[in-house]
């Protein structure tokens, strides 16, 4: 039984830490999203346009 239990937590351990990474390279990829975006409002003078049309 021992042995059984051994194997059922590695299996455990082995699915959290590909969740975890999962995770992690979601976040990750919003980031980088959030970056650009930004990148490109600055690039076409996005906030200047809106603060002038206010």
């Amino acid at each position: 039984m021992n042995d059984l239990r051994r194997t059922f937590d590695e299996v455990v351990s082995i699915i959290e830490t590909a969740r975890s990474n999962a995770f992690r390279k979601v976040n990750e990829e919003l980031i980088l999203m959030y970056m650009n975006v930004g990148r490109f409002y600055s690039s076409i003078g996005f906030c200047a346009a809106l603060l002038r049309s206010n």
